[in-house]
This record gives structure tokens, C-alpha cells and sequence, in this order.
């Protein structure tokens, strides 16, 4: 699978919300970071849902090793400039749907 398509399993508002909210940059891997809590939800929920090992709970990362969660923000990171490209594909297509 390849980042695009990997970047297309997260829903448009959540790509939105990520990209406006810079959760990216200003997240670090620690698992009571809440910008890092916001990543692992949308990692945990659409990019490998069915990881047993990243579990959420009551607003807490537990069973996440530093270096899982470093997998996760970089991942993230190198899914950036493809949840840019489907942003802006997606205001092409409201704008094409305006017009």
C-alpha cells in the first residue's frame, strides 16, 4: 500500500483537522502529549485498526513503547504531503461542484 493510499483511509474531515491543527509538527512521542494522543487515535482507528498492540483508554495511550508511538509520528510525517495532495483534491472537486 503506498502513503497515498494510506493517507486516503483517513476520513477528509480528520485530514482536515490534522493538517489545520499542525498535529504533525507540534506532537511529540509521549503518551500524554495531546497532540500526539489525537494522531494515535487516527492511526489506531483508520491506519491499523486492527493492531491489538495500540490501545486507548479513558484519554490515555497504554501499551504504547516510546518507540511505537515514534513509529506513528513518523509515519504521520511522511504521510504529510499526501494528506496535502488529497486536500487539495478535495477543494478542486467543491470548487468544480460550485461552479
Amino acid at each position: 500500500m503506498t502513503y497515498y493510499e494510506i493517507a486516503q483511509q483517513i476520513p477528509p474531515q480528520f485530514r482536515a483537522d490534522i493538517l489545520l491543527g499542525n498535529f504533525i509538527w507540534k506532537a511529540l512521542a509521549n503518551e500524554s502529549d495531546p497532540d500526539m494522543i489525537k494522531l494515535f487515535i487516527f492511526y489506531k482507528n483508520y491506519i491499523e485498526p486492527d493492531n491489538l498492540q495500540y490501545q486507548y483508554e479513558n484519554g490515555r495511550i497504554v501499551n504504547a513503547c516510546k518507540m511505537c508511538l515514534t513509529k506513528i509520528l513518523d509515519t504521520f510525517k511522511l504521510l504529510e504531503p499526501y494528506l496535502i495532495i488529497l486536500e487539495k483534491e478535495s477543494k478542486l472537486i467543491e470548487d468544480d461542484n460550485a461552479n
